[in-house]
């Protein structure tokens, strides 16, 4: 029995986010009667994470996080009249691949 490996076909590799967006002011109406159509966003910093493993060069294993330093937040809201306001919530997931 002669065991074989790849290290450099099997590594797993990752990707690594994290960003920051500052506070954004509610713009203000160009002209005394316009309409006011986006709220004010409160500035956030969160992380994105990708871990993915190719047992070979046709299948993919992939774990996945996004938004992972909070259970959720708003996100900017209001370009159309009368929208209700949003949140982006923490998501994780798994994906398995398989290329043809």
């Amino acid at each position: 029995m002669h065991p074989i490996s790849s290290r450099r076909r099997c590594a797993p590799w990752k990707r690594v986010i994290l960003r920051h967006v500052d506070q954004i002011d509610s713009p203000k109406p160009t002209t005394p009667d316009a309409v006011e159509f986006s709220s004010a966003l409160a500035g956030y910093t969160d992380l994105d994470v990708r871990l993915a493993w190719r047992p070979d060069r046709r299948w993919e294993v992939s774990l996945v996080g996004q938004n992972l330093l909070h259970k959720h937040r708003p996100e900017l809201t209001g370009f159309i009249l009368d929208s209700q306001p949003s949140e982006v919530r923490r998501v994780i997931y798994g994906a398995l691949q398989w290329k043809l």
